[in-house]
């Protein structure tokens, strides 16, 4: 059975497959619309997924600054001189819970979906592990063992305007002829991830959990400083004052775009394990971090589609006390 470093490797290694002209990349498991390359044996091996104590779960809604975490919590967890950082991208530092590569990659007969792989990981480190998936689907050890949670929320306009782009290059997943077409889709809950209020509500109720951490896209926008010292507590991870400046340096969305083991674009174009790693990453037309702005939404929302979503959300988050900087 191939380990976690050779599963990366083989991963890396295969050819990539396009999805056939006007094929469907979604179906629907227990009512909530998920990506074709997810099949529903994965959802139901996950439910019984064994947790461990000192796992780190980083959990959003897709598009919520997932990356830009996964690149914080890793400098603090491994330390900001780990050689890991400068061999390893951090889509493989931090594996995705619910990957397969089915979508990816040709010979999938040869790949096991990622979720198998991690009880190889080594014991003597946690884990550290992300995942988009809606809370019906999450294992449920996550809930009886409770290892630590950070749960990243963006306001949803943004969500959806930076995941319609996203859709449109990234081939796992379907392609909309139109921002309409994906705002009609979206607000409807209709969406790979399904409804963003029930995912972000869910973990909301949960903030003051101790072994949760809800923290704010917006507010990392604001002061990443305090951002980093915030998580750092929350991990237990005790870091300097030149370290958080340090982390600060090295995740702000210039120099993470910049950074071939930062920049998902590096993993979804080139792979991981070759010499393109130690190289910038090439200028984009279409790329994975595409913005990473406050306040974009504004270029795309018409006014009636702006009220309508005023409306929904205010009629969604009524009496939760949930609110977003949306600008």
């Amino acid at each position: 059975m191939v380990d976690w470093q050779g599963f990366q490797k083989m991963v890396l290694s295969l050819p990539r497959i396009e999805p056939a002209v006007g094929e469907c990349l979604e179906y629907y498991h227990r009512g909530v619309c998920v990506p074709k390359g997810v099949p529903r044996q994965v959802f139901e091996e996950l439910e019984s997924f064994q947790v461990r104590q000192d796992d780190i779960y980083l959990i959003t809604y897709p598009k919520a600054g997932t990356t830009w975490m996964q690149q914080i919590i890793s400098l603090i967890m491994d330390g900001l001189e780990a050689e890991l950082h400068k061999k390893v991208h951090v889509f493989f530092r931090f594996p995705f819970l619910e990957n397969t590569w089915i979508s990816h990659y040709s010979q999938v007969g040869l790949i096991p979906p990622t979720h198998s792989l991690l009880p190889k990981m080594p014991c003597d480190t946690p884990r550290k592990i992300k995942t988009h998936l809606a809370p019906i689907f999450l294992p449920r050890q996550i809930f009886e063992k409770k290892p630590k949670v950070v749960y990243v929320a963006r306001n949803p306009k943004d969500v959806a305007v930076s995941y319609y782009h996203m859709h449109q290059f990234d081939t796992t997943l379907q392609t909309y002829p139109s921002w309409e077409k994906f705002f009609e889709r979206f607000i409807n809950k209709d969406v790979c991830g399904g409804d963003w209020f029930e995912h972000n509500l869910f973990w909301w109720k949960k903030r003051h959990d101790s072994n949760v951490l809800f923290i704010k896209y917006e507010d990392m926008k604001k002061d990443l400083k305090s951002a980093v010292q915030l998580t750092a507590d929350f991990l237990e991870r005790p870091v300097t004052q030149k370290d958080i400046q340090k982390i600060v340096e090295k995740c702000s969305f210039q120099n993470m775009k910049k950074d071939p083991t930062a920049n998902p674009d590096m993993v979804l174009e080139f792979g991981s394990d070759c010499e393109v790693l130690n190289q910038p990453p090439k200028e984009k037309m279409v790329s994975f971090m595409r913005k990473g702005q406050v306040g974009d939404w504004k270029k795309y929302f018409s006014v009636a589609q702006n009220e309508l979503f005023d409306e929904l959300y205010q009629k969604e988050v009524m009496g939760s006390e949930l609110s977003f900087d949306f600008q």
